[in-house]
């Protein structure tokens, strides 16, 4: 964990965190950005979402999502989303889902599936 805050210390002038709805970022911010870059989304949770957030996403919320990232022909982008609806997959059905288990620790402690799905240009078709 040392060596992994180390090298994101060493990185810090390369990376930036934005505090914005997805929306706003990949209309207006993404288009600023040189096309290097990576962008990374961890959209709100989909069937949690009226329990833990008092603005949430709805279905469409997240079909827009997945439309605009369709559209992002010179970024290269990663989402990531709970893997425990198939409404996700059926949005971004254009790309091949990368399936992995994530240990959550905010309330309890637990095992969950999540799901990636990334630009082509990539090249990743799985975790390792």
């Amino acid at each position: 964990m040392i060596e992994r805050i180390e090298y994101i210390a060493e990185e810090r002038d390369r990376i930036h965190v934005y505090n914005m709805d997805e929306n706003n970022l990949i209309t207006k911010v993404v288009p600023t950005i040189e096309k290097q870059k990576l962008l990374c989304l961890d959209p709100l949770y989909y069937v949690k979402r009226q329990s833990l957030y008092a603005d949430f996403y709805t279905h469409k919320d997240h079909l827009a999502i997945a439309a605009l990232m369709d559209n992002l022909d010179e970024t290269n982008w990663i989402v990531s989303y709970d893997d425990d609806m198939p409404e996700i997959r059926k949005y971004f059905a254009g790309f091949k889902p990368i399936e992995y288990a994530l240990q959550y620790n905010a309330n309890a402690r637990y095992m969950g599936n999540e799901v990636l799905f990334c630009c082509e240009a990539l090249g990743v078709s799985e975790i390792v």
